[in-house]
């Protein structure tokens, strides 16, 4: 061996080449296994990050959404409560909590990275900020037509306003659906990046076979990043169903056949009762209120049909239902899906001490408003509640025709409205609309609840009146004057003891007096400004007792002119009449009656109308006679719709059956454009009159 070859260093073999190849490209396996575990939970915790991040910024949509959803019930509750200023300050609360969460919510959708997602983002709130704002300003314009008495405009503004509510919801929605976009796009990405990282795994545990065990450690480390990812989603979901067990508020979805979804609320079980799965919402309210339930059956088959807007179909829908004792509050939400109508969020809410607390003011009020007018006509008071007591004692028994009944509850609506008892009032509108509605007479159901309102209002106004010491004889100065010059004068003892005996009578300008206060208190009511009203009583006395319910009947005369005649100020000045309606009452002594008239100057009464009406009903209509009668006939009226005050043709019934019972006979004179004048002439023996000296 030579020299040369003695100092060449031994070859590698070539297994150990590959064996070192082997080695090395196990490390580099490695550090790749490693480099793409790594990799993969960073994907996965980045999704869970994602989802957190996203799920926040949907919660502060729905915030908004929720505020929104708040700040549309000022301007419908004041439809019933007339609360303006307490509503209206509700409504400042809503907006600038709305606005604040909406700062907030730009300022988050301007920090995003991604011009595309910001520019989508930032118009919906846009879109979401103008209408709600269009939505509030609907909200102001109710309040301003309520202060302006304007109900009409208000009914229509209320519409606008929940159309902007819809809008409102709609923009916020179609934020929700944006996260939802970018939260699917996100993750599909993420998806991607790790389909793509487990094809390289793949690729490595198939080429190299000593990474098996590796591979495998990684797997088992990348199982448990799984499962953290769905103890974490588990954990989101438990918090949710904690969250639905504890609102006070019964929530769930309709489908558009009105079932219930089996996701609800603990509070819905609680409010409504136990539901089955998949029962029907009208299912449910039949066992509260089978009345209601029909109502929502028959609103609900119109949405299913598509037969009107469903904002519409909505908004009619029942929101009220009473159960054991409980009052609900149920509202109905749009679920939309590329502008179709998918499901409905139902939202059930107990207000029972809200209704508990709006009766207790309410019963203040009256309260108040009694105590009033006892300071101001002790004897009208205690007259209305003799005659409001006999009327209530008559309904109680049940032995009128039905339309001397309706006659009798609209002269207690009547005379209950004059002395503030708004809740007498409102029990007796409802009963005469499901008179009216049903065409039946006066249910039991109506008749318990016309007497239990009643006794609540007799205990109030007995309480306020206190004990009474037998009859009163107020005495005027005029009249105490004249007594005192009939003794000064020495006049016959037979001509004083008349006149002290007349002293028991009722002066009529005293009643013609109320009659005019009712008329003012009616024209502010009903927003129409002042009224002229001037009164000739003739210096007449009646007997209260003979003549109280003549006198109170002709208030319904006032309140259909105040109602139906008195016209609007440019009405009037486009007939060249002055801008302030008159109305005249006068009593005066004619030959051996009394002759008592009321007249304004309205627009009068259309004799037309009134003979088509009379006509329709199967009446005579073809002398001035007939149409006298058909005016004064039960159930017959001129007006166009319905109102609290008048509307019903019950009122002028209730006059004409007064005037007959004193055998008296009524005269009407009165031409469109020109007013009305009501004519009534009595005998003097049955008022009982006399004419002061």
């Amino acid at each position: 061996m030579s020299s040369a070859s003695n100092t060449q260093k031994p070859r590698t073999p070539t297994w150990q080449k590959v064996y070192y190849g082997l080695g090395a490209f196990s490390v580099v396996s490695v550090l790749m296994g490693v480099a793409l575990s790594h990799e993969v939970l960073g994907i996965y915790r980045g999704s869970v990050a994602t989802s957190a991040e996203w799920a926040d910024r949907a919660g502060g949509y729905s915030a908004l959404s929720r505020v929104a959803t708040l700040a549309n019930g000022p301007g419908n509750d004041v439809f019933e409560n007339k609360d303006i200023p307490g509503e209206r300050a509700k409504l400042e609360g809503y907006i600038a909590d709305f606005e604040a969460k909406m700062v907030a919510a730009r300022a988050d959708v301007a920090a995003q990275p991604d011009p595309a997602r910001r520019s989508a983002l930032e118009a919906e709130l846009i879109r979401a900020d103008g209408a709600f704002h269009e939505m509030t300003a609907a909200a102001h314009a109710i309040f301003a037509a309520f202060e302006a008495g304007d109900v009409e405009t208000a009914g229509s503004q209320m519409a606008v306003m929940d159309r902007r509510l819809a809008d409102t919801s709609e923009a916020l929605s179609a934020l929700g659906y944006a996260v939802q976009d970018i939260q699917k796009a996100e993750f599909q990405a993420q998806l991607a990046r790790a389909d793509g990282a487990q094809a390289w795994g793949y690729a490595l545990v198939g080429l190299v076979g000593l990474m098996v065990a590796g591979t495998l450690a990684y797997g088992a480390q990348l199982g448990r990043v799984f499962r953290a990812a769905q103890d974490e989603i588990a954990r989101q979901r438990g918090e949710t169903a904690l969250l639905l067990q504890h609102i006070d508020q019964g929530m769930t979805t309709l489908s558009l056949d009105g079932a219930l979804s089996t996701e609800r609320s603990a509070a819905l079980s609680r409010l409504l009762g136990v539901m089955d799965a998949d029962q029907r919402l009208d299912e449910v309210l039949e066992r509260a209120d089978p009345a209601v339930a029909e109502l929502f059956r028959m609103g609900w088959a119109m949405l299913a049909e598509d037969m009107l807007p469903y904002e519409l179909v909505l908004d009619q829908l029942p929101s009220r239902v009473e159960r054991e004792g409980r009052h609900l509050d149920l509202r109905y939400q749009p679920i939309l899906e590329r502008d179709q109508l998918q499901r409905v969020l139902l939202v059930c809410t107990d207000v029972t001490s809200e209704v508990e607390r709006e009766r207790a003011e309410a019963a203040q009020r009256e309260t108040l408003a009694l105590f009033d007018r006892i300071s101001r006509d002790r004897l009208g008071v205690a007259e209305f509640f003799a005659e409001a007591d006999r009327i209530a004692r008559t309904l109680a028994s049940g032995t009128e025709e039905t339309a001397v009944e309706k006659r009798l509850i609209h002269t207690l609506k009547g005379n209950a409205g004059f002395y503030g008892l708004s809740s007498l009032v409102e029990v007796c509108q409802a009963v005469e609309t499901e008179m009216e509605e049903t065409e039946a007479p006066l249910t039991d159901a109506g008749r318990a609840q016309l007497g239990a309102t009643w006794d609540r209002v007799r205990q109030t106004t007995r309480r306020l009146l206190g004990e009474a010491d037998g009859q009163q004889i107020e005495i005027g100065d005029d009249d105490l004057q004249l007594m005192i010059n009939a003794v000064l004068d020495r006049r016959p003892y037979a001509e004083i003891a008349r006149r002290l005996e007349e002293l028991r009578l009722e002066p009529v300008k005293r009643r013609l007096s109320r009659i005019a206060d009712q008329t003012r208190a009616l024209t502010e009511r009903l927003g129409k400004g002042e009224v002229d009203v001037h009164i000739d009583d003739g210096g007449l006395r009646a007997d209260p007792q003979r003549t109280a319910s003549f006198w109170g009947s002709l208030i319904h005369l006032v309140r259909n002119s105040v109602d139906h005649g008195f016209e609007a100020p440019a009405e009037r000045e486009a007939a060249g009449k002055g801008p302030v309606p008159r109305l005249e009452l006068r009593a005066r002594r004619e030959g051996e009656g009394v002759l008592v008239e009321i007249q304004d100057d309205g627009r009068g009464i259309s004799w037309e109308r009134l003979a088509e009406k009379a006509r329709a009903k199967g009446m005579a209509a073809d002398r001035r006679e007939d149409l006298v009668e058909a005016l004064f006939a039960d159930g017959l009226s001129t007006a166009a719709q319905v109102t609290e005050i008048s509307g019903r043709g019950v009122g002028l019934g209730a006059v004409r059956a007064e005037v007959r019972a004193l055998g008296g006979q009524i005269e009407v004179h009165s031409e469109p454009g020109a007013g009305a004048l009501f004519r009534f002439r009595l005998p003097a023996r049955a008022l009982a009159t006399a004419a002061a000296a």
